[in-house]
């Protein structure tokens, strides 16, 4: 589980990285990232009814998402708010393509923040 400092809760945070130009994405997840002038860089998920109907199943897929983040945090540079969205096909893959999924979008993110 991700700190709460690590976490993108207020619906102001989401827009704003939202509206950033930065995005790097895969046929079934994109992912948005933004500079921020704190700490600590933070993270937000958003997998909507379209990509999965079942709540278990959405409820899965960010649990796989939020590890993964969880596990490459250390390595990040402090100071990258970012927001993962999920597309129709995610809830297709096993847990590990969603891990390596992220994972690479994270690799990509790193030129930014």
């Amino acid at each position: 589980m991700l700190a709460a400092e690590n976490r993108l809760s207020k619906k102001n945070d989401f827009d704003a990285v939202m509206q950033g130009k930065q995005r790097f994405g895969t046929k079934v997840l994109y992912m948005k990232a933004r500079p921020n002038k704190r700490d600590a860089s933070r993270m937000g998920i958003m997998i909507s009814k379209k990509v999965a109907k079942s709540a278990v199943a959405r409820n899965r897929m960010r649990r796989v998402i939020r590890e993964e983040i969880g596990e490459h945090l250390k390595g990040m540079r402090r100071g990258c708010d970012m927001v993962f969205v999920a597309l129709p096909g995610l809830e297709k893959l096993s847990s590990t393509e969603i891990r390596e999924t992220v994972a690479k979008l994270i690799k990509e993110a790193r030129t930014l923040c």
